[in-house]
């Protein structure tokens, strides 16, 4: 008896025609009642891994809007500021106020990336705004707060929801699978011995599972499995978009402390040049 084992790549409404069909074939046969009781439960586990998937589909498509509001939310809030910004300093560019808010970016690039090099930059920005010369600025600290701890949250619950995701195909499915190929080579085991022991003729012990193998043409595109298709895939792009906002972060971490470590430098060796030209001046006084 030919049995196509069921793998990952094959979608929960693929997994559910496949059972529902050997069902159907049992339940025409009276030998197999109790694989009847056996096959309703693994349809009824399919049925629940269905609905599942789907609100954790749902949670990381609500999870993903939500960062992409908090990165609309941070844009509005920049594109709102710049005007105080450039009345604060007199619309000079290379002032550090400005410097210290967009860096050597104009507002339009700054606020250019999803969540990701804009919101670590966005980090320091309620240290400038607390102690900047301009009433107006230093009323926006607060929201810029706000604003900060939102985006935090939203790229947080999207990480959770893109893990959920992860996990339900690394374990649960699989769990699944296994159950479902189990049920099935069982049943196949039982139906082999019973035609061997003459309990059944061939014809009742064949034809229980789709004959259906690899090396055949792959079954058209239907409506629903299109649509099992495009969710599976948008769930790989936003686990993609979510590492990627991790690796931008990481970035603009490492261009900070970089920069950083450059302007503490050039602190340095300035302190150092003029601690050598004091001591110049004082050695000569000394001689004088």
């Amino acid at each position: 008896m030919r049995l196509l084992t069921l793998t990952l790549d094959m979608s929960l409404s693929d997994l559910r025609r496949e059972i529902r069909y050997t069902l159907a074939k049992l339940r025409a046969r009276p030998w197999a009642a109790a694989s009847v009781l056996v096959f309703e439960a693994q349809l009824k586990a399919i049925a629940q891994a269905e609905f599942d998937l789907a609100a954790l589909r749902d949670r990381a498509e609500d999870a993903s809007a939500a960062v992409d509001e908090a990165d609309q939310e941070i844009d509005r809030f920049v594109e709102e500021t710049v005007p105080d910004v450039r009345e604060a300093v007199k619309k000079d560019t290379d002032a550090p106020l400005y410097r210290g808010l967009f860096g050597n970016q104009r507002p339009s690039e700054f606020v250019r990336p999803t969540l990701g090099a804009e919101l670590e930059q966005l980090r320091g920005w309620p240290a400038l705004l607390k102690t900047a010369p301009t009433a107006e600025l230093r009323a926006r600290t607060k929201r810029c707060e706000d604003l900060i701890v939102a985006a935090d949250g939203a790229l947080h619950a999207r990480g959770q929801a893109d893990d959920a995701l992860a996990v339900f195909r690394a374990s649960t499915l699989v769990a699944l699978l296994n159950s479902l190929n189990s049920a099935r080579a069982a049943l196949a085991g039982e139906a082999e011995k019973l035609r061997h022991d003459g309990k059944i003729p061939l014809s009742a012990a064949e034809g229980l599972f789709r004959l259906t193998t690899r090396s055949r043409p792959p079954r058209p595109d239907t409506l629903s499995t299109l649509q099992d298709q495009i969710r599976d895939r948008e769930a790989e792009v936003a686990q993609l978009r979510s590492r990627l906002t991790e690796l931008q972060a990481q970035q603009a971490r490492d261009e900070q402390a970089e920069q950083k470590r450059r302007e503490r430098d050039a602190a340095l060796a300035a302190l150092r040049a003029h601690q050598a030209e004091t001591a110049a001046k004082i050695a000569e006084l000394e001689k004088a």
